[in-house]
């Protein structure tokens, strides 16, 4: 038996190869690889000396993530806690939905969502995060009110905390971000194929490469379906995704790039949101197999997704990007919850649908990096420009006549031909438009950060008749500072005070002050 023992620093899920026996140590993984076993006769296993096996990775704290209005920084210089998932964890792990992403993460949990027919709600540090405002594609806003995609993701980065200074108004829990993949200097082919369950089948193509003279444009495009069941009774899932990334190297130092996706999730049938009535103890867990709910509902969501971004690079000290992106997300979305009745397990089903429902939002930023030094100072200066505006289209909440049934003898519900009440209409509106400005001052290996942004919110909401039934506008002014002081190349020690600001809640039609909104 052959044996070849390497050590070496690597990312912890770098770690793990097929034909392996590894063990994860501080900073280090030692592997032991099986190279060959002499259990058959020297002709056909001959003895020898085996082509040495290298495992490699890359640090982690080298890795520079998008740090909003800091720019793109490597973890270990930003004064924040950040967690990044890249493509091999994603792809190793078979990731589908955030959910099972951020399993990798104990700050994180899910408030709701199935996965499969629904999409997860996530919670940073105890507290819930915005649908419009804590998600972010690339750097930008986009609407999380469906399971993001996962075939034309490069990494995930999760920001936990603070982040009124990073991204403007947005919930304190923190931010993520999703980075999609770019085209590639080397010609890429992958093709991908899987089974889950009882039959959901998917299919995946990966292509990248350069074409046209001086190979000076790029793609990326990804190519998805899958359709088949899922391990609940009586639900079944049909997803379409096709993404492209392009870009233009228009010289050396101007890049245009281009990107499209658009993503389709219609699954049939819809498990039920539980709750307790008064007084009533919780009972027995039920069989997660069967579904309680209806066999008829769904949740049909479309995303569209188109995005430019123009950046200039003259030199390695200095860079500018515009970015501007759109995405419309619509849905068709059915609430069926019910009420357990009793500890025997009885309840009430009360189908319900929103089926008209759309929200708009489309984002641009532009940013402008500097380095320079003064004396024995460096300056890291980051200046820029963030708007967006998003639009919430809604029907009413239609709901049908309750459906008693149980646990123990679950009655499928009758089909119930519900839609909107009346025509779409606009129920919100809101805008942001902010400036910020940050200079990180180098001293050796301590950081001070230095920053402040100015950030305005414009809230309006509609009855269904059009007529404005409540309106806000205010601005803010968030200032940052933090100490950040680097022992060790892979470790940092930080200190800071940052703000953050959260868009106000909207009473519901049920209260007496139905539609107001209130402020940040």
């Amino acid at each position: 038996m052959g044996i070849v023992v390497r050590l070496g620093h690597t990312v912890p899920h770098h770690c793990f190869r097929r034909g392996a026996i590894l063990r994860r140590v501080p900073g280090a993984c030692v592997g032991l690889f099986v190279a060959g076993l002499a259990l058959a006769d020297d002709a056909l296993h001959p003895r020898g000396t085996l082509d040495p096996v290298t495992v490699t990775g890359t640090r982690i704290h080298e890795r520079a993530v998008d740090a909003g209005a800091l720019g793109a920084r490597r973890v270990v210089d930003t004064p924040f806690s950040i967690q990044t998932f890249d493509a091999v964890l994603i792809r190793d792990q078979q990731v589908r939905t955030l959910g099972d992403l951020l399993r990798n993460d104990p700050s994180a949990s899910l408030n709701f969502g199935a996965g499969y027919t629904s999409y997860n709600g996530v919670t940073l540090r105890g507290f819930s995060l915005g649908n419009l405002t804590n998600y972010r594609r690339d750097g930008l806003p986009f609407t999380h009110l469906s399971e993001t995609p996962y075939e034309n993701v490069e990494r995930v980065e999760v920001f936990k905390g603070l982040s009124g200074f990073v991204a403007g108004f947005a919930a304190p829990g923190g931010l993520i971000n999703v980075v999609t993949r770019k085209p590639t200097d080397a010609p890429l082919r992958r093709v991908r194929v899987g089974y889950q369950s009882d039959s959901l089948l998917l299919a995946h193509v990966d292509l990248g490469g350069r074409l046209g003279p001086g190979e000076r444009f790029g793609y990326r495009v990804n190519l998805a379906y899958e359709r088949g069941d899922v391990p609940v009774d009586d639900i079944s899932l049909q997803r379409r995704f096709a993404s492209g990334s392009f870009d233009w190297r228009l010289r050396e130092d101007l890049v245009l790039a281009l990107d499209a996706e658009t993503h389709r999730i219609d699954p049939t049938g819809q498990q039920l949101y539980f709750s307790l009535a008064p007084g009533v103890p919780v009972p027995e867990a039920p069989d997660l197999s069967r579904n309680y709910g209806l066999d008829y509902s769904g949740y049909d969501t479309r995303d569209t997704i188109l995005g430019a971004r123009f950046a200039w690079r003259p030199s390695e000290r200095f860079g500018a990007t515009l970015a501007y992106h759109t995405h419309d997300h619509r849905r068709d979305a059915w609430f069926p919850s019910a009420r357990i009745i009793d500890a025997a397990g009885r309840f009430v089903i009360t189908p319900s649908r929103d089926a008209l429902q759309e929200y708009p939002i489309e984002a641009a930023q532009a940013l402008v990096t500097g380095e320079f030094a003064t004396g024995p100072v460096r300056h890291a200066l980051t200046a820029g420009w963030t708007w967006a505006r998003d639009v919430g289209w809604r029907g009413d909440y239609v709901d049908s006549a309750p459906v008693e049934s149980s646990f123990a003898a679950p009655l499928r519900a009758p089909f119930a031909p519900i839609f909107a009440a009346r025509d779409q209409y606009r129920s919100a509106v809101t805008r942001q438009d902010g400036a910020f400005v940050s200079n990180t001052l180098g001293f050796g290996r301590v950081d001070v950060v230095l920053g402040l942004r100015s950030q305005r919110l414009r809230t309006e909401n509609f009855r269904f008749t059009g007529v404005r039934s409540a309106r806000y506008d205010a601005r803010a002014t968030t200032p940052t500072v933090a100490v950040v002081w680097r022992p060790a190349d892979a470790l940092s020690l930080y200190a800071s005070r940052i703000e953050a600001l959260e868009r106000g809640g909207t009473a519901p039609a049920s209260a007496a002050n139905a539609g107001e909104v209130f402020g940040p």
